[in-house]
């Protein structure tokens, strides 16, 4: 895979679009950057950690309604969990993105349960009614591999952009589901901090600083794990990769690179659904739900390149 330095390629890559206010950040950074650059690398660092939370909208309490809600320790951190289905059912995660919450994910949880299966939802670090105001794709795949622990392995895991990186890095990790489904993920860890650069849009010497920063804490190959391009080669479990066409967030190519690597993957595309709303699609949430339970029948390249789900 492609080792550019993200803070080069930065002005080649979107901005991102899920962080909030960028004038506010960038000028606070700069400012902090006048007097040191290693402070404001620091505080750079803080930023892309930091998450936001959004309000919960009428459909989601919804779809809450049928399910059990508990807070669980896990890892020092107090998590919202939210649990459909009989427990002596195979366990399917649900893993949402950042800027998320468990309860977007929840459309899939009735018709899972429904099929046989317990579900559970969960608000990752610092995201919905969990503890925390910032996270990284590390301590949330430590959260995921503690619920393996609790709830055993799970037959399936479905997750949705940021969470997509965090399942396919524990699925190397032994996570061992027999079902990955990823919806909308991107692939390149690279691409991701560089769209953060960009977004920030401070000057090169501070994001050189910030990026050798995280891989002093985290690693030289730090970028290469969150990126599931280049832990799919590795990775021979079925992957049903759902990607819309017209997602503004994640390019579809995105998708595209994912299912070239992942030798047990198949692409479905879907049209004028976008990033989020594809969560809550029906077709969407019926092909998982089928790749889940075992049905092949969707899922051969030919069909898989023709789908087009219309507006929900």
């Amino acid at each position: 895979m492609q080792n550019d330095n993200p803070a080069k390629q930065a002005s080649s890559i979107p901005r991102s679009r899920a962080r909030g206010d960028a004038a506010l950040f960038s000028r606070i950074v700069r400012i902090a950057g006048a007097i040191s650059t290693p402070i404001a690398a620091r505080l750079a660092l803080q930023i892309w950690r930091m998450t936001r939370r959004s309000p919960v909208p009428p459909r989601e309490h919804e779809w809450l309604q049928s399910a059990t809600s508990t807070f669980e320790s896990i890892n020092r951190r107090t998590i919202r969990l939210h649990e459909w289905g009989n427990k002596s059912d195979p366990t399917v995660f649900l893993v949402h993105g950042w800027g998320g919450r468990g309860a977007q994910m929840a459309a899939f949880a009735s018709p899972l349960a429904q099929s046989g299966h317990r579900v559970i939802a969960f608000d990752l670090p610092g995201h919905g009614e969990s503890s925390g105001r910032a996270t990284d794709m590390f301590e949330c795949h430590l959260v995921l591999q503690a619920l393996r622990e609790r709830y055993g392995t799970p037959r399936a895991v479905i997750a949705h952009s940021f969470g997509g990186m965090v399942a396919t890095f524990a699925m190397r990790q032994n996570l061992g589901a027999n079902r990955v489904v990823l919806i909308g993920t991107p692939s390149d860890g690279n691409r991701v901090i560089a769209g953060y650069i960009n977004w920030l849009s401070v000057p090169t010497r501070i994001s050189e600083c910030m990026l050798a920063l995280v891989k002093k804490r985290l690693g030289d190959d730090v970028f290469d794990q969150l990126s599931p391009e280049f832990h799919a080669p590795h990775i021979k479990t079925p992957c049903l990769i759902i990607h819309d066409e017209e997602d503004l967030d994640v390019p579809i190519a995105a998708a595209e690179r994912v299912e070239a690597l992942w030798e047990g993957a198949k692409l479905v595309r879907t049209s004028k659904l976008g990033h989020r709303r594809i969560l809550r699609d029906e077709g969407v949430v019926q092909r998982a739900n089928e790749f889940i339970c075992g049905s092949q029948a969707l899922l051969s390249r030919s069909q898989s390149r023709q789908v087009e789900n219309k507006d929900s």
